[in-house]
């Protein structure tokens, strides 16, 4: 509480938010007093949300427009079954984990498998934030926006993105911060960001309303290239609702997020679409460069869909060839300037060196 008052003394403006957040991990307190308020309150929130309405009661007088936040994320995620949020506390639900081949509140979403075996259900998600919104004033939702796993690939969620903020706006929830990378990479950042603002203002907007959307913001991004990049665009999303697997924004290998028979029959096709796309904009440096870093994506996803049949079980002279097309990738990024490891989470420094045994 003493840290609560000095970090508030210090501020050259009345706050109206603080947030009191749990650390980025699933470490909890096994002692006899944390675990006997777990089974009490049926949810490892339960200490958590004790805590912080302490905190919120105890500033309430001093700081009666003050808002405090707190995050129900991973471990946290289920609420509590006897506490209530005071009404000074928002909750933000983060939807780490939660599979995105789906909209949140699809009942089809069950599967188990996966990297960590992890358990897939959408369904009881939306069962945990709508019962958030029953014991708090303040709801807010967390959303991910970028595969953190591999930032040169495509996260094909913007077809869930409508029916999941149309859920959100009807069960309470007040606001929704998307996390995205704060690093410059190859993917639709933009486009996600554009649409994002849009549905933000308007989650009941018309399939024909949101494609009209998408169509303005390709237009203005990639001028007279935007036919090309919106049917790539049109490819990946069409190709990832056919492979029909859960997934989610990290821990998993490009190629479960598009049907791998799609990218390796297409090949040529969408090779000739780019090529036909930075032939109508080549005479501008600016739009040339936006398309040509949008086809990293491309060159991502077919060499990790052919991973398995080139470089694991092909031939001498097919691995060779694979692995020198793997390296121009790795050289382009480096050459782009963009930091991250494209295999995995990476963080702010450069591309490591080329391993041909990394899964790209």
């Amino acid at each position: 509480l003493a840290s609560v008052y000095n970090w508030l003394a210090t501020d050259t403006k009345p706050a109206e938010l603080l947030s009191i957040c749990q650390n980025d991990n699933m470490a909890a307190c096994n002692c006899e007093n944390c675990t006997k308020v777990y089974q009490e309150e049926g949810s490892d929130s339960g200490t958590l949300v004790r805590f912080i309405n302490r905190i919120a009661e105890a500033i309430e007088e001093d700081y009666p427009d003050l808002t405090v936040v707190t995050l129900a994320y991973m471990r946290t995620e289920k609420p509590p079954k006897v506490t209530k949020m005071r009404d000074n506390v928002a909750i933000q639900y983060c939807t780490h984990f939660a599979c995105y081949q789906h909209a949140i509140n699809d009942p089809e979403c069950d599967e188990y498998g996966g990297l960590w075996g992890y358990y897939f259900n959408n369904t009881a998600r939306a069962a945990d934030l709508v019962e958030w919104g029953k014991i708090c004033k303040t709801l807010y939702v967390w959303e991910y926006g970028s595969f953190f796993s591999n930032y040169y690939a495509y996260f094909p969620t913007l077809d869930v993105l409508r029916e999941n903020c149309k859920f959100y706006a009807e069960n309470n929830v007040k606001e929704v911060f998307l996390n995205g990378t704060w690093e410059d990479k190859a993917e639709f950042d933009e486009l996600r960001t554009y649409l994002h603002a849009k549905v933000y203002w308007d989650p009941y907007m018309t399939d024909d309303e949101y494609s009209a959307c998408i169509d303005d913001f390709m237009r203005g991004y990639y001028g007279d290239a935007w036919k090309e990049i919106r049917a790539y665009y049109d490819f990946l999303e069409e190709s990832s609702n056919k492979s029909d697997y859960c997934f989610c924004d990290a821990n998993y290998t490009t190629f479960r997020l598009f049907r791998r028979m799609d990218v390796v029959i297409k090949e040529q096709e969408v090779t000739e679409l780019f090529e036909k796309a930075k032939a109508a904009v080549k005479a501008d440096s600016v739009l040339l460069r936006r398309v040509e870093d949008i086809e990293l994506t491309w060159q991502c996803a077919l060499l990790s869909c052919r991973y398995m049949a080139d470089y694991v079980y092909g031939s001498e002279a097919v691995r060779a060839e694979y692995q020198e097309k793997t390296k121009a990738l790795y050289d382009k990024c480096a050459e782009r300037g963009f930091p991250s490891d494209i295999g995995h989470e990476g963080g702010e420094s450069p591309l490591p060196p080329y391993n041909p045994d990394q899964y790209p």
